[in-house]
């Protein structure tokens, strides 16, 4: 939600994190947390070809072996 996100943008903005390495985090985050790629992508409001884009693009890691 909202809240969580504000929350954690201020606390990685004090650890100088970017923008763009939070975006990696959380995506990161969402991959090692769900089991599919698709349900990463539900939980952070971006299609699912986005994911894998940018999981290519930053090469992020899929920890489950089910990659739908």
């Amino acid at each position: 939600d909202m809240m969580c996100f504000l929350r954690e943008l201020s606390k990685n903005l004090l650890n100088n994190m970017t923008i763009k390495e939070m975006r990696i985090a959380k995506m990161q985050k969402a991959l090692d947390h769900y089991d599919y790629v698709s349900d990463a992508a539900k939980a952070l409001g971006i299609p699912r070809e986005s994911l894998w884009r940018n999981i290519k693009r930053y090469k992020l890691e899929i920890t489950s072996t089910k990659k739908t």
